[in-house]
């Protein structure tokens, strides 16, 4: 991770954390290729060393990967969420979403469920 303090402020970040492809959020892992999440206590680590410094842009290791604009609030709210994610809690406006694992008999019970699911399903 790095800090570049000039202008608004920078932050360019390896691969411990990176912008989710909406580029709403941070996700943080320890193995990206093992798929090894980071636990809670590092996650509100890097929150806390990183809270006194003052930036406004995210790079991530993929360079289309950019926050462009408020980083800092989206590095804070992305650590309160994944925390609360990892400890088994629901996070921010997130809702669990249930299933109908009953078989369809036609292709529009598959498309009505489709439409549902996504009707409910915030993005």
């Amino acid at each position: 991770m790095l800090h570049l303090a000039g202008g608004l402020g920078i932050v360019c970040v390896g691969d411990i954390f990176t912008m989710t492809t909406d580029r709403k959020w941070l996700s943080f892992m320890r193995s990206y290729p093992n798929f090894i999440p980071l636990s809670a206590h590092a996650v509100e680590h890097i929150g806390a060393v990183l809270k006194p410094f003052a930036y406004e842009t995210i790079y991530a290791h993929y360079f289309d990967r950019v926050i462009a604009n408020d980083a800092k609030t989206v590095l804070e709210t992305s650590v309160a969420r994944y925390v609360a994610s990892i400890e088994g809690k629901q996070a921010m406006n997130e809702r669990a979403t249930t299933f109908d694992v009953s078989a369809p008999s036609s292709p529009n019970q598959v498309l009505n469920r489709l439409k549902r699911l996504f009707a409910r399903t915030a993005y």
